[in-house]
């Protein structure tokens, strides 16, 4: 004779639950359902997100150099000298 396997308490819990919302005419366990595309919108599907995914990757990249870009720009440092009326550098 086959062992019944052990119920859980938190699978008990969950039953009465269900029968507690849903009622006892509701089955415990759905069926699944297979929402999949059919191939051909799937394969298209696939290359969207590979798509999708590439544009993601480029525009980190272009975020990540605006980020330096502005870091160095607000960065403290000697600034250029301006030149005299002549034409000459002052400093130097």
């Amino acid at each position: 004779m086959p062992r019944k396997p052990k119920t859980t308490a938190g699978a008990i819990d969950t039953i009465n639950s269900k029968n507690k919302l849903l009622g006892h005419e509701v089955p415990a366990s759905m069926k699944r359902k297979n929402d999949s595309p059919p191939a051909p919108e799937r394969a298209e599907l696939e290359r969207q997100v590979e798509s999708l995914r590439y544009n993601i990757r480029q525009l980190q990249l272009e975020h990540d150099i605006l980020k330096k870009v502005l870091e160095l720009i607000k960065k403290p440092g000697p600034r250029p000298t301006a030149p005299d009326q002549s034409g000459k550098d002052v400093g130097g």
